[in-house]
């Protein structure tokens, strides 16, 4: 959260872009997934940015959750590594070769300008 909210260290943009996708487990040491979902969801439209969450959990109520929150997607970690290279594929494919994460990066940069502007 502070790389994502520019905090100190994180403050120069330029070192530290600001990321265009960002892969969430749910299950972290010192903060939930849900917690995270729930920061990006109340800032500003200029750090909004789609989230793909992954998480050991299959149950339906955290995947409601997690998309209520706004994860753009949701996955069960795959238990076996061709698992997990079909899933890298399917992200490649509709993430970046379909041009998702370039139009949500022109988004924010809109967004942010248009933000910018008004201060």
């Amino acid at each position: 959260m502070t790389y994502l909210k520019g905090a100190d260290p994180f403050q120069d943009r330029e070192a530290f872009p600001f990321p265009d996708l960002l892969m969430l487990d749910l299950k972290m040491p010192q903060a939930d997934g849900f917690e995270v979902l729930a920061t990006l969801r109340n800032r500003p439209p200029e750090i909004r940015l789609p989230v793909i969450v992954f998480s050991g959990s299959g149950a339906k109520e955290d995947m409601q959750t997690a998309f209520g929150l706004g994860a753009a997607e949701y996955f069960v970690q795959p238990v076996s590594l061709s698992s997990m290279a079909e899933l890298v594929n399917v992200l490649n494919e509709r993430w970046f070769k379909s041009g998702l994460v370039r139009d949500a990066r022109e988004q924010r940069l809109q967004a942010s300008r248009k933000h910018k502007d008004k201060g």
